[in-house]
């Protein structure tokens, strides 16, 4: 304010109108420039009351106008999947996790799994669901994507692989023990291929001491030989396939 053939002594701000009573501080209502602060959206309306050094007075209203705040930008989601996973044949299947995915201002609505790569099309079972379940995986590298969309349809992607080994086969052999012996041998047999083996010993001199068929049923099985009747010396046990392709000998020593 101005006074022309004065000066002004006070100032004085004070609330008029507005959305409430409460919903407004002035920062200072007795200075020429104060502050206002705590506004919410609507219309205020604040007078200034200004009194000279001879006492007159003379007042303004302001109009202060809070528009709403503008809405804030939608912020997509986070897709999250497990780590890479690796299985071996002949297990095929696994499930695929997307629990884990967020949105920080809303909620997931969907989930989607698709394939992206690998060497055969794997059956994707509950793939608009956060759990999903791949089968019927052959050996190699597959690839999965997660795609989530929020309630805003914002979205976001993440990749995971699983990795499908060969089922590995124990490598065949032969043990026996002890070795020296004296009278009684055991034989330990391990293999993948099962079915009806023929056994036979021979002396170091290929003298075929005796010949039997084992009946195997399992991966690693173990067998009794007595050889009290046997030489001393050097012996070799030999195994033959039922196809007849694969042979696998070991030797011991009878003392």
């Amino acid at each position: 304010g101005i006074d022309p053939d004065g000066t002004i002594q006070t100032y004085t701000w004070s609330y008029v109108s507005g959305p409430g009573t409460n919903n407004y501080t002035i920062a200072n209502t007795g200075a020429a420039t104060t502050g206002l602060y705590n506004l919410v959206q609507g219309v205020y309306v604040f007078k200034l009351t200004v009194t000279d050094n001879r006492g007159g007075t003379a007042t303004d209203n302001i109009t202060v106008t809070v528009n709403a705040a503008p809405p804030s930008a939608n912020q997509p989601p986070t897709a999250r999947t497990d780590n890479d996973i690796t299985i071996t044949l002949p297990v095929n299947s696994t499930q695929v996790h997307g629990n884990t995915s967020s949105d920080v201002d809303g909620v997931i609505a969907a989930y989607k799994w698709t394939q992206l790569t690998g060497p055969t099309q794997a059956t994707i079972t509950n793939g608009s669901t956060a759990i999903a379940t791949v089968s019927d995986l052959t050996t190699g590298i597959y690839t999965f994507e997660l795609k989530v969309t929020d309630d805003d349809g914002a979205s976001s992607t993440k990749t995971m692989k699983v990795t499908v080994l060969n089922q590995v086969s124990p490598k065949a052999y032969v043990k026996v023990y002890p070795n020296p012996t004296a009278d009684e041998l055991k034989l330990q047999f391990v293999t993948n291929a099962n079915g009806k083996f023929l056994m036979t010993i021979y002396d170091a001199n290929r003298r075929m001491m005796t010949q039997q068929t084992i009946d195997k049923t399992q991966v690693s099985i173990t067998e009794t030989i007595n050889v009290i009747g046997y030489g001393k010396g050097v012996y070799f046990i030999e195994l033959v396939s039922p196809d007849g392709k694969t042979r696998t000998t070991a030797k011991f020593i009878k003392r």
